[in-house]
């Protein structure tokens, strides 16, 4: 970025036409398609190597083609030419204002999504002050409330970057360049996208819902507040407000800026404190998640027990921001080549602090110990189960005492704090495996577990998305040939692990959710604006159902939004009602992140629960698991109401009482992806998922070898193809469209990425895909059965 002339840090969204997009096997008929017949041989044969090369070749022109913004502060200081002032215009000029409490961005994550509150814009401001080699400081202070009504005013001004798009030309002739036979279907996928009556179906939804929400509601005597005045909020803003002081050296005059007014009269700010290095414990926005594991006790009383398996992991939010999070559990040593009777915890690919390996029994040791010597792992028991735990040489040898029972593993745990700075927490469970009804689960697959979080505090820059899509998608190209190699036994696993592409290949990000993270929060405008005050947590996860097989789950754990709107006098109001739309329209978008047909359209509310009691009578009457009412329990312990959905399984639109927070949630808080086995491929887990995919695509497809393949093609492309794998194949008129609308740049070359990974995986396992992607054989054939 230029501080003269900024590149325009958003990409010119198509006029917003919204219109059903249909999936199928026609979308691109001339998609790359040579249809090179190959076996899976090791080294690839040298015409699947020219396809890679040729892919490659095309991923060079798209980076060279999308301009790639500056997001780093020394490099800023370069382009700012070591002027203080010309920073100081730029956050002026380019940032806008977002009235949430205490530090939830931090100074990179202010750069990235283009505006923050006053904490963030005064830490961006000093940290470029700073680059340029200046003094700055931080200060915390109070303000009149009459500049905080001004203040609050800002909410209402678009984003800078708004203004000023980027054309799709570029992108496109470098398409036109490179690879022809893509610009037909990528030119229709953009043309469908720009249709408005998907727009207005995708609004039609969420007020349908959310007014059939609200008038059950109102039937149970539960009326949400229309709106309340801003009083609160502006209270807030006075006590809770930043400014910069900076200085050009040492004996210089200290000068105010105040990035959160933008080019509005300063206020006059009454200093309360002055930061050091680091922010304060009690101005930051934190989040903790740790795993457990339930057990059955084995004192004959029925009741269960929780271990940590984990110590908690707890790190501020702003630093979690475009550092996805990887939590999960997979045999201890993750070789899915060998038999494992241990699993343990894994983060970020790694064994935690406090790590505990567990059985099938639920009995723990740490994982070092478990994994030197098995033996080990029972030396660490819960009290009731150091009998047993005594008896294990003699199991089935001798008959057991009445009041005794074999303890048994019941389930998997995650456990989230959020925590808000002034202290204030939100408890967030799931239980990420059941086995209280599946004695006989196998183990350690009923066990295994893989999540991806993803926090989302604010809009994504969206030139930077897509050189990450790119870089991404670079390593997964060079990466997806030894991977298919080895799913079919031409390598085995400590071969691919020598393999240079196999190793540079990192945990994938997901993707998905960053192209959707912007649609789910509509842009602000003259009279309505809406913001998260707390971190949006959206996880994926993934693990195996009751089947063994293989599924992805998309569950928001924490979806804050307030809706701000100002009537026909200027004032500024807080909706509740407002809010409830909001989360009516995310909780559309979460099934489309995932591929899922649009279930929760038709979740129609038809009872109102607000008590124990209530639900009790409900679950009962209609047959709900111990998850769906437990899950649902947890919500009511947590002060929301719920309106149940009219579905054959348990869903429910859960809403708060006071702010009118909402969320559809089900037994496992999302959708989970039926139609596809998926593998994952991380860091400890990687092989393990994967060898587990092949497994099931070969016997769902025992008899049929080239559906086999093809089944494992489309499970490399949704796990290392996310970005784009429901842009190259269509989607919901309600989610996928409103990413193509969001973020076009981004859809573009997920669609693009989506299709050459598909192509040439299938090229290289197989010679079914005559007349398109391989992928879209495959998902149409197993959506016909």
């Amino acid at each position: 970025m230029n501080h003269k002339n900024p590149q325009p840090a958003r990409t010119e969204a198509p006029p917003a036409r919204w219109r059903r997009v249909v999936a199928s096997v026609t979308l691109l008929t001339q998609l790359w398609s040579s249809t090179l017949a190959a076996a899976a041989s090791w080294p690839p044969p040298e015409p699947i190597r020219d396809q890679l090369r040729q892919s490659l070749r095309l991923v060079d022109a798209l980076e060279r083609s999308i301009p790639k913004p500056t997001l780093d502060m020394m490099e800023l200081a370069f382009e700012f030419e070591f002027d203080v002032q010309a920073a100081i215009d730029f956050v002026l000029d380019q940032y806008a204002f977002v009235p949430y409490p205490g530090v939830l961005r931090g100074p990179d994550g202010a750069l990235i999504t283009g505006s923050g509150n006053s904490w963030d814009l005064s830490l961006l401001l000093a940290s470029l002050i700073k680059s340029i080699g200046s003094d700055a400081q931080v200060v915390g202070g109070t303000i009149a409330a009459a500049d905080a009504e001004r203040l609050l005013d800002r909410v209402f001004v678009p984003l800078g970057r708004d203004n000023e798009p980027v054309s799709m030309a570029p992108l496109l002739a470098a398409v036109r360049a490179s690879a022809p036979e893509l610009l037909q279907g990528l030119e229709k996928r953009l043309e469908q996208s720009d249709d408005p009556a998907l727009r207005v179906e995708l609004q039609r939804r969420t007020s349908r819902l959310a007014g059939q929400i609200q008038s059950q509601l109102a039937a149970a005597n539960i009326k949400l507040d229309d709106a309340s005045d801003a009083s609160a909020l502006i209270e807030q803003l006075q006590r809770d407000y930043a400014f910069v002081r900076w200085r050009s050296g040492p004996g210089q005059v200290w000068q105010e800026v105040h990035p959160a007014f933008g080019r509005l009269a300063a206020p006059k700010a009454e200093p309360q404190r002055y930061l050091a290095a680091e922010v304060p414990e009690d101005l930051l926005h934190r989040v903790a998640v740790r795993l457990s594991i339930e057990r059955l006790r084995a004192d004959g009383s029925g009741r269960y027990e929780r271990v940590a398996i984990m110590n908690e992991f707890e790190r501020p939010t702003a630093q979690l921001f475009k550092n996805q999070l990887t939590l999960g559990v997979g045999p201890l040593g993750g070789n899915p080549e060998q038999g494992q009777v241990f699993a343990a915890p894994l983060l970020n690919g790694r064994s935690p602090a406090g790590a505990q390996a567990f059985s099938a029994l639920g009995l723990t040791a740490s994982a070092s110990d478990a994994a030197s010597a098995a033996g080990k792992l029972f030396a660490t028991v819960g009290e009731g189960m150091a009998g047993v735990a005594g008896q294990l040489g003699g199991l089935g040898t001798k008959p057991e005492p009445a009041n005794k029972m074999m303890p048994r593993l019941t389930g998997v745990l995650l456990e989230a704090r959020i925590i808000a700075p002034d202290g204030s927490e939100r408890n967030v469970e799931r239980r990420l495996a059941d086995l209280r009804d599946r004695s006989d689960a196998p183990f350690p697959d009923a066990a295994s577990v893989h999540v991806i979080f993803d926090f989302d505090i604010g809009g994504n820059h969206p030139q930077a998305l897509v050189h990450e899509q790119l870089a991404q998608q670079r390593n997964s190209l060079e990466a997806s040939l030894p991977l298919l190699a080895w799913a079919r036994g031409t390598l085995d696993l400590e071969q691919l692990r020598r393999i240079p592409e196999f190793r540079n290949l990192q945990e994938p990000d997901w993707l998905e959710f960053e192209r959707y993270a912007d649609a789910m929060l509509p842009e602000r405008d003259a009279n309505r604006s809406a913001y998260r005050s707390g971190p949006m947590i959206v996880t994926r996860r993934t693990g195996f159902d009751a089947g063994a097989e293989v599924q992805v789950l998309a569950d928001i754990l924490h979806n804050p939004v307030t809706v701000l709107e100002r009537n026909a006098n200027g004032a500024v109001r807080v909706s509740a009602a407002a809010a409830v739309e909001q989360g009516v329209r995310e909780t559309l978008l979460e099934s489309a992140m995932m591929g899922k047909p649009d279930g929760w359209s038709g979740r129609s509310p038809v009872q109102v629960i607000f008590d124990l009691e209530a639900l009790e009578q409900h679950s009962a009457a209609r047959n709900w698991s111990k998850q769906a009412r437990d899950r649902a329990a947890q919500d009511l312990e947590q002060g929301y109401v719920l309106a149940a959905a009219n579905d054959t399984v348990p869903h429910w639109w859960r809403v708060h009482r006071q702010t009118g927070e909402t969320l559809g949630m089900g037994a496992l808080g999302g959708q989970e992806i039926a139609e596809y086995i998926v593998m994952v491929l991380s860091a400890g887990l990687a092989s393990y998922f994967f060898y587990r995919s092949v497994q099931s695509c070969d016997k769902t497809y025992s008899d049929n070898p080239a559906m086999a393949d093809c089944c494992i093609v489309g499970n490399l492309a949704m796990t290392y193809g996310s970005a784009g794998m429901g842009a190259a194949t269509g989607g919901l008129p309600t989610g996928e469209a409103a990413a193509w609308a969001a973020h076009p740049f981004a859809a573009s070359v997920g669609y693009i990425m989506a299709s050459l990974q598909v192509e040439l995986a299938g090229n290289f396992l197989s010679d079914i895909a005559s007349s398109g992607p391989i992928e879209f054989v495959c998902k149409a054939y197993l959506d016909s059965q």
